[in-house]
Parts: C-alpha cells; sequence; structure tokens
C-alpha cells in the first residue's frame, strides 16, 4: 500500500478544534446576552414574510450549558431551518425560487452553489449579527453530543 495513502476520521473533537475561534473568553453574562440578542433576531426573521426559510429551532450546546462555568470560549448554537416553499414544489421550481431570491438580495456570488444556499447563508449571518462570539452551526448537534438544550422552536401560525 501507498505510504502517502492516510485514513482519518472526523471527531467531534476534532470539529470542535477546526471551529475553535482562540479569542478571548467571554463571561457568563455576555453569552447570556448574546443569546438573548440571537433569539430576538429569529423571531424577527420568521415574521419577516419576504425570506423562503424559516428558522425552526435554536440548541446550545457546549461549556454554556455548565452553570458553573464563568467564562467560556464561545457561544456554541445548533440551527434548523424548514422551508417555507410548500414540498410539493417541483425540484426546478424550487431552484428558481432560491435564485430568484439570491438575485433579490443584490449580493454577488461566486457560483450556483452560493446563490442555492443563500437563505441559509444570510439567515446564519443575521442570527451571528457579526460577532466573533457567536458559533453557528446547522449540523444536528445531537449526533454529535448528548448535552443540548433547545432554546427556540418555532411554530408555523
Amino acid at each position: 500500500m501507498a505510504s502517502w495513502l492516510t485514513w482519518w476520521v472526523s471527531t467531534t473533537k476534532g470539529s470542535a478544534l477546526a471551529q475553535a475561534s482562540f479569542s478571548r473568553p467571554i463571561t457568563r453574562g455576555t453569552a447570556e446576552r448574546l443569546l438573548a440578542g440571537v433569539i430576538d433576531r429569529a423571531e424577527k426573521f420568521n415574521a419577516d414574510g419576504s425570506h423562503v426559510i424559516d428558522i425552526a429551532e435554536l440548541v446550545v450546546f457546549g461549556s454554556y450549558l455548565d452553570p458553573d462555568m464563568q467564562h467560556l470560549g464561545d457561544l456554541d448554537l445548533g440551527v434548523t431551518f424548514r422551508n417555507r416553499v410548500p414540498d410539493t414544489t417541483a425540484t426546478v421550481d424550487r431552484s428558481k425560487i432560491l435564485l430568484d431570491y439570491a438575485k433579490a438580495s443584490g449580493h454577488r456570488f461566486h457560483d450556483s452553489f452560493g446563490r442555492l444556499s443563500w437563505a441559509e447563508d444570510e439567515a446564519l449571518q443575521i442570527l451571528r449579527n457579526r460577532s466573533a462570539a457567536i458559533n453557528l452551526t446547522d449540523e444536528n448537534v445531537r449526533t454529535l453530543t448528548d448535552r443540548w438544550e433547545v432554546v427556540y422552536s418555532y411554530h408555523v401560525p
């Protein structure tokens, strides 16, 4: 077997290290303020009928869940999205809706994937609000850790 061929397996610890910011720790009070802001922005996002997706759920995980920790590396949140485009919509029509949504944003994209994923990327940018202390993932954190808590859940009216 060739020595240049190496196999590896991604781990939760490795993924956490890859996403680590190595920035100055934040206080629990700051994390609580940041979390309240994210929830407020999610509510406002969902109230805006112009978006093609909803922010269905926010799940906090990581050091925030340890009440004894007063200094945290960041605020870790998992985000779940839900399409506002009906499931019965044909794939080609769904793609056109997403492309039209991206075009209407006025944002410049490097490729088609960027245009197709704009709805979720936009939501993540709005939730993060340019804060380096907020770490968002659209991965299902329930599969990464057994320590998580739902902090926001949106039910379509």
